[in-house]
């Protein structure tokens, strides 16, 4: 193989470029996005020299891993052709056009979002516009070197269950040939068996014996060689591949016929510089890595055609992979037969690998109107079609949302977006979902739900702000206009906010907005494990990306807060405490209700302890199936805020740690009657010269979407919060779902934010009136609640 990446000369303009001499005034590193270096334009011109020693009883090829959109491909003066659609490998044959000095132009024409409607391109085109346009040659580009007929598809099945081998493809001509198939662990062989071919289609059938299975702790690889034999060896194919079985049976997901539970997260794979262009093979082992670090076994690669490597990488390190056919707007003859070209040919670059588990054919019904009968057919059409030709995978018709739905699906998954501030919401939305009665397949009478479909939540997630925001492109721009997705400025913002008064700098603050997005993971996780219907989650998502900020990792793959703790909650065994309130007056009993998720291969008799200060318990647990309750009290003892350890041991191990955090009080003595002002309907109000206008969260204000950061003031209420944070012990005071906009003199003390910094809105202010203090809330303050008796004792 011979490389062309690297320099090669460039020229862009937004018309069609027709004189291709004397016009490269620029330089470009090939791959890359355009935009990494320059303004989009809608057209571009890229031009290589190169020299090449050929044999001339070879044949030659020029590849190109994706170039977006579409590409006019000249060699020394002569037109190859042309390709449409901006994520697939597509080549030519250069044989007879081949000197030992040549010039390779390629002019690519990328559509504005208007024109895009009717054409592949997910996240980076199109209407809306979620991440701004990417364009160019920003995948490999090399030649490669054949012999006069080759391996020209080539499909493994390696069943770890049958203990069978299946190949099965297809020569570039028909010959009359040897094709010798070897197998190998490491050195030793353990198939080597030659057939003869008189037709270019093939099928050869393997039973072997003591194989090792491909699977997520242990991901073993096999070699495989195909060579093609005509007197001597005319073409060579090999490749790694793993014995593995993905099956969805009675509501369950099974990996080599074992059940698993699914860990994912989004991956938009998009990066802060290169954009779409992978930067490095190490630069993907770093964060796959950190993936298997924070507990995750698979990635749901969205609505891009990821990079060869990435593949590569996720068999080689025990990741599964979920990937989707990118998206398009307008469902039309034009954009069909894009999807459906581009769906065969990503079976056919990625069907080799056992990584790869989960197909999905539409996102949310994007570009596909599910109230019409025939577009709806077409979906069920793709999925049907998809099932015979993906191999031993599970095929998703339409990851559902909202008001979509699917028809026919491997799995029953949808996506729920919620703060946690609504964390009732969320625990009905799951309740709903398990039990059956949130209907997600299709009510016009084609449904073909079997009952049996495992159920995930696909997409969920909440926010954490980025502590590092420099050294990101694209952070200028919104998304559909909303102002509080615009990233740029948000320093200036936190210094003209009241948590400037509170919060030493941004840093402080988006560290404590990261604290509140693993509170809400945490407690979301949770929520699900204690429904043994819900069989995996995908959190949205892995990265940050541009103005969306609710990634595990920053843009830079750098750990947000909780990265070492989220292992124990992303894991095979999860440890469950729930509450049914989390504050305490001291000597009061606390009540626990125990759960543990089990989806390992352990069973039997452990020790579960539970670590309050002084007081150590340990209970002896029967782990006999998915699901294990057990319930516990401890004496609130000693005021102040506390952590409550739980522990699953055998012997010394620790199996699964977790814990919860709660707040002891003492009884309030003092006289709040008529000290604080409950505000309790929408409206405007003045006091003095303050102007109050309360408003309902709802709609946006929800923060379910692009979320809300919580925050108290750190010294006024010190023995409420540690730092400033909400979480469990607090949302219960936010019920009342109002807000204060509070203009002229007055002070918040617990108050909200949204996205990156937008809106100064109080739940509790503090008013001055000449030389009267008023304190104004929307909090849903109870004299039954030790908390909100301890929050007017600050006050007061």
């Amino acid at each position: 193989m011979l490389s062309l990446n690297g320099t090669w000369k460039f020229f862009t303009s937004e018309n069609k470029i027709t004189n291709f001499k004397g016009i490269f005034e620029d330089q470009i590193e090939i791959p890359s996005c355009v935009e990494e270096f320059f303004d989009h334009k809608k057209y571009m011109l890229f031009k290589k020299d190169f020299a090449i020693d050929f044999d001339p009883q070879k044949r030659y090829f020029l590849n190109f891993d994706a170039v977006d959109y579409h590409a006019d491909i000249f060699i020394n003066g002569n037109f190859l052709g042309s390709h449409d659609g901006g994520y697939t490998p597509f080549s030519f044959e250069i044989t007879k056009f081949l000197k030992r000095q040549n010039e390779i132009i390629v002019q690519v024409h990328d559509l504005e979002e208007e024109m895009a409607t009717d054409i592949l391109h997910g996240k980076q085109n199109g209407i809306p516009n979620w991440y701004g346009n990417i364009s160019g040659i920003w995948r490999d580009v090399y030649i490669t070197e054949k012999g006069r007929n080759f391996f020209d598809e080539l499909y493994v099945d390696a069943s770890y269950l049958k203990h069978s081998l299946k190949i099965h493809g297809s020569l570039e001509d028909k010959a009359n040939s040897k094709i010798r198939v070897i197998l190998k662990d490491e050195e030793k062989v353990l198939i080597d068996k030659s057939h003869l071919l008189d037709s270019k289609d093939f099928i050869f059938e393997f039973s072997v014996d003591k194989i090792i299975p491909w699977s997520l702790d242990n991901p073993k690889l096999y070699s495989l060689q195909l060579e093609l034999i005509e007197d001597k060896v005319i073409d060579l194919w090999e490749s790694k591949i793993g014995f593995r079985d993905i099956e969805s049976v009675n509501g369950k997901i099974l990996l080599n016929g074992k059940e698993i539970f699914i860990r994912g997260a989004l991956d938009q794979d998009f990066y802060p510089v290169t954009l779409y262009t992978t930067p490095s093979i190490s630069y993907l082992r770093d964060e796959f890595l950190k993936a298997k670090q924070m507990g995750l076994n698979l990635l749901r690669c969205h609505i891009k055609v990821p990079d060869k490597r990435y593949l590569d990488l996720a068999d080689e390190v025990g990741l599964l992979i979920w990937e989707e056919v990118p998206n398009f707007d307008k469902f039309s003859e034009k954009s069909i037969r894009e999807y459906e070209k581009t769906l065969f040919e990503i079976i056919k670059r990625d069907y080799n690998h056992p990584s790869f588990v989960i197909f999905t054919i539409i996102n949310e019904s994007w570009g596909v109107d599910l109230s019409k009968a025939e577009q709806r057919e077409w979906m069920n059409e793709i999925y049907s079609k998809s099932k015979g030709i993906i191999g031993n995978r599970l095929v998703v018709d339409n990851s559902a949302c909202c008001n979509n739905f699917h028809i026919e699906s491997d799995l029953n998954d949808f996506h729920f977006y919620k703060s946690l501030d609504h964390f009732e919401d969320w625990n009905s939305d799951l309740s709903r979902f398990a039990s059956g009665t949130f209907k997600t397949f299709s009510t016009y009478g084609d449904s073909k739900e079997n009952g049996q479909e495992p159920k995930m939540i696909s997409e969920f997630g909440v926010w954490g702000l980025p502590a590092f925001i420099r050294d990101v492109k694209r952070m200028d721009r919104s998304f559909r206009d909303i102002k509080e997705t615009i990233p740029n400025g948000v320093e200036d913002r936190f210094l003209n906010s009241s948590l400037s008064r509170h919060f030493k700098n941004y840093e402080e603050f988006a560290i404590l907005a990261q604290k509140e997005q693993f509170n809400a993971l945490k407690y979301q996780i949770e929520e699900m494990r204690l429904h043994d219907k819900i069989k995996g989650y995908v959190i949205t998502e892995f990265t940050d990306i541009f103005w969306e900020a609710n990634g595990l990792l920053d843009m830079h793959r750098r750990p947000k807060w909780g990265f070492e703790l989220l292992k124990w909650i992303n894991s095979d065994i999860v440890i469950i405490p729930r509450l049914k309130r989390y504050n305490f007056y001291k000597d009061e009993e606390i009540d626990f209700d125990i759960t543990i998720s089990n989806y390992s291969n352990i069973s039997g008799k452990f020790d579960l302890e539970i670590d309050f200060e002084e007081d150590k318990v340990v209970k002896e647990m029967n782990l006999t199936g998915k699901i294990t309750h057990v319930k516990e009290s401890l004496k609130a003892k000693k005021i102040g805020l506390k952590k409550i350890w739980f522990r699953l041991k055998k012997e010394d191990e620790i199996l699964s740690r977790n814990y919860i955090e709660v707040g002891i009080f003492k009884r309030s003595g003092k006289n709040h009657q008529g000290k604080i002002i409950n505000i309790e309907s929408p409206g405007k109000y003045n006091f003095g010269d303050a102007t109050v206008e309360v408003v309902k969260k709802k709609d946006f204000l929800e923060g379910n979407w692009i979320s809300n950061f919580n925050w108290m003031d750190p010294k006024t209420f010190s023995d409420l919060s540690e730092n400033g944070i909400v979480d469990m012990r607090h949302v219960h005071l936010l019920k009342n779902d109002l807000l204060m906009h509070v203009t002229g003199n007055g002070e918040i003390l617990f108050g909200t934010t949204y996205g990156w910094i937008y809106g100064d809105f109080a739940y509790l202010a503090r008013i001055h009136k000449g030389d009267e203090e008023i304190i104004l809330t929307t909090l849903a303050l109870s004299e039954e609640d030790p908390i909100s008796g301890a929050l007017k004792d600050d006050l007061i």
